[in-house]
């Protein structure tokens, strides 16, 4: 047991090494939090890190940022529901009146909770979002290392495998998608699975709970990562234990593994419905499909920087995860180590070991193509009789698995080598700093070339917070590719009014319907048809974002009262109230419980020519006109 002087010394060493991995991505990532309070990354400046060219790189760019944007909405999102009413968490505020319209994406829970403390102390998400980036960098370098000391590596070992781990190209080039890079759990859950499986204390059975309760509660990506990594995790340390395996640390190891899936598995019930509507695919169905986002078995992992960066550099399918040379040599060292290493070292490094192989198969994709063979991989099975595997379309993600388990190997080489040649503390620290700096070039780190994009902060949405409550409908509807819902969900937070508009994974039947008639406007017929259909009261129209052809008919537009203009974002109110009985119809339709056909019927009474807006047919010879015609 610790004594108390003891455990301010190993907090100091905390506090510092969290420190010291913060400096460094601030340094490193400049500009990227130069400006946190107004500023974030801007994704249409670089694409992966400057590390590729990529084609169609307007597309990509212009996506990634809607991601930023949808996973910084989320994050708020999840958090004032948790601190208001928990029991509508899933009953977001878009796609309005749609049910459960969070599980269209992530919930995030597991982010929510590190950002929302952030976002309620400053009232600012763009703050609070920037800080947790800069947070995840920081304490997933401090989560390795705290790893790499409890198994025995020496501090400056433990450093330098943080490094490997915290800025690897695989996380980088997540930096887009900041509930991938919150990789500080995993390694503190698989150090209190240590301590649980070897000393049996129900403290660190806890602290393994909920270690791994938070990792699989930020993406469902961490979480399958999560469920592939621990039976082979457990698997080498199986191996490598030689006994001494508590028969009470394994069945307080099944207790936790238990609660913790459970909570998932209950909080994954809103999108197995969702599921049952159809609105998310089955990439069973196509496995090609996910070729572009699996990774290849060389290039994504062996290309250096340097050349990658070269002259016609292109990735073609995946994403960059380069290992590193220095790290190669450092993991080499500990696979080498491990038949001689002992205790927990031996352990972790065996686990690691299989940890890296397994999540590098999975990275692959469901098949892997030599010469004229086609091999069917791990993932391929799975995508059969696992839950909701099919449903995950990027198996390159798993990149970050395969980073975690070769930074536990570079970190137990490294010191290896420090103890082979019998360098002191003094000594290893420069050799650390050495290694840190020459992975670091290595990575391509310095050729970064961040650009930060300012959030704006529309006056319209303060004076949308002081109106009472009622639907949201904003103008024009969304871009191509859902950039300007993301927005508008961002600046929701300002006021959480429900939104007729929404971009999400995925998107809920009854959004179409919606779609169709929001194109209509502002005719008065349309106008009274969704009011019918959601139940609107409030309309912000943005002169900035409508074609110039369609300004003059929002000049005065019918069925609208003009509460102001802000800066040319025109805030009206609706004055007509028909009747909304269509709004049960709106909801069942996007629940899957029926409702569409009605929809489509409504919106043939009152467009009797149709228009060509829909792929899906309903019903059969009484398909609606505007729905036929869609088809033919």
């Amino acid at each position: 047991m610790p004594t108390p002087s003891a455990r301010w010394r190993r907090l100091g060493e905390a506090v510092l090494v969290c420190a010291l991995y913060g400096a460094l991505a601030f340094v490193l990532l400049w500009p990227l939090f130069s400006d946190p309070a107004n500023a974030t990354l801007d994704p249409r400046r670089v694409w992966l890190g400057g590390w590729f060219t990529m084609n169609r790189t307007g597309a990509l760019e212009a996506i990634t940022l809607r991601d930023m944007q949808l996973t910084l909405w989320i994050y708020a999102w999840t958090w004032h529901a948790l601190t208001t009413d928990p029991t509508s968490l899933f009953d977001a505020n878009i796609f309005y009146p749609a049910p459960r319209a969070l599980a269209y994406s992530e919930h995030a829970i597991g982010k929510a909770l590190e950002i929302g403390p952030l976002f309620a102390a400053t009232g600012n998400a763009v703050l609070a979002y920037q800080l947790d980036v800069l947070l995840c960098f920081a304490l997933s370098g401090a989560g390795m290392y705290a790893l790499l000391r409890h198994m025995g590596a020496a501090r400056a070992a433990s450093f330098v495998g943080g490094f490997v781990y915290s800025f690897a190209p695989a996380r980088l080039d997540m930096l887009y998608h900041s509930h991938l890079l919150s990789g500080q759990y995993f390694p503190l859950a698989l150090l209190f699975l240590d301590r649980t499986l070897f000393t049996a204390r129900w403290t660190d059975g806890l602290l393994f709970t909920a270690c791994l309760l938070l990792h699989l509660l930020c993406s469902y990506y961490m979480a399958y990562m999560a469920v592939i990594a621990l039976p082979f995790f457990l698997l080498g340390v199986a191996c490598a234990a030689r006994g001494g395996v508590s028969s009470r640390g394994v069945v307080a190891t099944a207790i936790a593994l238990a609660f913790a899936f459970g909570v998932v598995g209950l909080l994954s019930l809103p999108y197995v419905g969702v599921r049952a509507t159809g609105a998310l695919p089955d990439f069973g169905q196509d496995p090609a499909s996910m070729y572009w986002l699996s990774n290849h078995p060389l290039q994504n992992y062996f290309t250096p920087a340097l050349i990658a960066a070269s002259e016609g550099g292109r990735l073609d399918r995946g994403f960059f995860a380069y290992l590193g040379a220095i790290p190669l040599l450092l993991a080499a060292l500990g696979v080498a180590a491990i038949p001689r290493a002992t205790g927990a070292f031996r352990r972790m490094l065996a686990g690691a070991l299989c940890v890296t192989l397994a999540s590098y198969l999975f990275s692959l994709g469901p098949t892997l193509s030599i010469g004229a063979t086609e091999l069917r991989l791990p993932w391929g099975w799975l995508m059969g009789w696992g839950p909701g595997f099919s449903t995950m379309r990027a198996p390159g993600r798993f990149a970050l698995m395969v980073v975690f388990g070769w930074a536990v190997l570079a970190g137990g080489g490294f010191d290896r080598l420090l103890r082979r040649f019998r360098v002191g503390a003094a000594a290893a620290a420069l050799v650390a700093a050495a290694f840190v700096s020459v992975i670091a070039w290595d990575y391509g780190i310095h050729r970064l070339d961040l650009k930060l994009r300012r959030s704006p902060e529309p006056a319209v949405y303060a004076e949308l917070g002081r109106l009472p409550d009622g639907p949201v409908l904003e103008v024009p509807f969304a871009a191509s590719l859902g950039l300007h819902a993301t927005e508008y969900q961002v600046q929701s937070t300002r006021h959480w009014k429900p939104l007729l508009n929404g971009s999400s994974g995925y998107r809920p039947e009854s959004e179409r319907f919606v779609r169709f008639v929001v194109k209509r406007l502002p005719d008065e017929k349309a106008l009274d048809l969704l009011i019918r259909m959601t139940n609107v009261r409030y309309v912000v129209v943005h002169d900035a974002y409508l074609p110039e052809r369609m300004r003059p008919s929002w000049t005065y537009p019918p069925g609208l009262e003009l509460l102001g203009n802000f800066d040319g974002d025109r805030l009206y109110r609706v004055f007509d109230h028909p009747e909304p009985n269509l709004v049960p119809a709106t909801a069942a339709c996007a629940a899957g419980t029926g409702g569409c056909a009605e929809l489509a019927r409504a919106i043939d009474a009152t467009f009797p020519d149709g228009a060509p807006h829909f792929p899906r047919r309903y019903g059969g010879s009484d398909t609606p006109v505007f729905l036929r015609d869609a088809v033919r």
